[in-house]
């Protein structure tokens, strides 16, 4: 029953392409800038600092001006996290060394 439990619905998405999972803690599909999230429990959509929360952002830490719901929801959407970074950054170090090790 959508009523009791608690996850998010991405309004969205072409229902074929949703996952349409469990509610799992501490699991939540990707946040986009356009997304449109539905919280049925609640019924009220998803807030733009809750976007930034799903994203492991604590929005009360950073220094924002009079961003809208929706600025801060764009915001949430186009972040990355840290994980995701640095292994694209091992990636390319990694990828440059090979290449010059392949090269002697």
């Amino acid at each position: 029953d959508s009523s009791f439990s608690s996850f998010y619905w991405n309004l969205s998405q072409n229902a074929s392409k949703e996952k349409h999972r469990t509610a799992c803690p501490g699991i939540a599909g990707c946040v986009t800038p356009g997304g449109d999230f539905f919280l049925p429990e609640q019924g009220r959509p998803l807030l733009g600092c809750e976007k930034l929360l799903v994203q492991g952002i604590p929005y009360f830490r950073l220094a924002l001006g009079n961003e809208t719901e929706v600025q801060l929801g764009d915001l949430a959407g186009n972040a990355m996290s840290l994980t995701v970074v640095c292994a694209t950054m091992l990636a390319a170090t990694t990828c440059k060394q090979l290449r010059t090790e392949a090269g002697s």
